[in-house]
């Protein structure tokens, strides 16, 4: 490819990222034709190609920068150079936010369905108090970054930028979307959500008629709590891993190989908890017959009870095969990955 060709389309892709998707289409065809124009310029006064392709990309200025003049939006508060990361937390704090909130929710009505109005009203005011409390702290954080200087890794744009620095435009094939470490994030919280607080509801819910539902846990969650700093962990790791790759925003190898160590290292953790009978609530199978659910040592009693220890050791199977099935296609993609290069 003809360097001049090159260098500016890395260039306008490096551009690019730093744009709302809305504006992307019409400020590609303007940059590309200011680009162009200022090249033919300075050839026309003697420079060749890669020099003059060069000093006009010098004099645009860091893709960050000139990014940041095209960007419409008020960035009164926060400067340019953080603006583009405000808005990502913001967005991803604000989901799961959300995401956590309709979970309490959910758990309100499963313990109380005949509440429903009282809850989502709670609900509704709980998420405007949130959401009006993560906007200002956001805010406030990072207002602290842009007026105390906080040095961040490709936060600020180097003084002594040069076109050779600008990285390749990505393979389609390697590159990591936006949403996925972003829903992947959410998941994280999620499952931390429900581990920390609502781990008594996940069992079997028995509602009788003129009484408030009732759930029969299918673990011992006084148990389960001495796991929780092993949980935490884990998951502190897999939000740093998608934040990785959100920034990253495409597949390396070091990526690769951290997502399959942590593979592993969850299903590690599954088994060490799974493995041990006393995460498990023994009491689950008299519970349950006791509140009437079916008579003790009767057909349906061996059936549900065979099913209750088929299933713990179910759930581990299951999970080697979507660890397994994981860390294939990882493999893959790092083969496809070392092909292209």
């Amino acid at each position: 490819m003809d360097i001049r060709i090159e260098m500016v389309n890395r260039y306008i892709y490096a551009v690019m990222q730093y744009l709302p998707h809305k504006q992307k289409a019409d400020l590609e065809r303007e940059l590309r034709s200011l680009i162009e124009d200022m090249i033919e310029e300075r050839a026309a006064g003697g420079a060749d190609d890669r020099t003059a392709t060069e000093e006009v990309l010098k004099e645009l200025g860091h893709p960050r920068a000139l990014a940041a003049k095209y960007r419409s939006g008020p960035t009164y508060l926060i400067g340019p150079a953080v603006f583009d990361f405000y808005v990502l937390l913001l967005k991803v704090v604000l989901i799961s936010a959300l995401a956590s909130l309709t979970v309490v929710f959910a758990i309100e009505l499963i313990l109380s369905p005949f509440a429903i109005g009282k809850h989502f009203a709670g609900y509704i005011v709980s998420l405007i108090q949130t959401s009006i409390q993560v906007f200002g702290w956001v805010t406030f954080s990072c207002a602290v970054i842009e007026y105390a200087g906080v040095k961040i890794p490709e936060v600020r744009a180097k003084k002594d930028w040069k076109p050779s620095q600008l990285p390749p435009v990505p393979d389609p094939a390697a590159s990591i979307k936006q949403g996925e470490p972003i829903f992947a994030i959410i998941l994280h919280v999620l499952f931390l959500v429900f581990f920390t607080f609502s781990l008594h509801l996940f069992g079997v819910v028995r509602m009788v008629e003129g009484e408030a539902p009732t759930v029969v846990p299918f673990l011992n969650n006084e148990v389960f709590r001495g796991y929780l700093p092993l949980i935490w962990g884990l998951a502190a790791a897999g939000i740093f891993l998608e934040s990785w790759k959100l920034i990253a925003r495409k597949w390396k190898t070091s990526i690769i190989a951290a997502q399959m160590l942590y593979f592993v290292a969850a299903y590690a953790v599954a088994v060490y908890l799974f493995t041990n009978p006393q995460i498990w609530n023994s009491a689950f199978m008299e519970t349950l017959a006791g509140q009437g659910a079916f008579a003790e040592n009767s057909e349906l009693y061996n059936t549900v009870a065979n099913i209750w220890n088929w299933s713990q050791d179910a759930i581990l199977v299951l999970l080697a095969i979507g660890t397994i099935f994981e860390i294939v296609r990882l493999a893959w993609k790092w083969m496809k990955l070392k092909h292209a290069k």
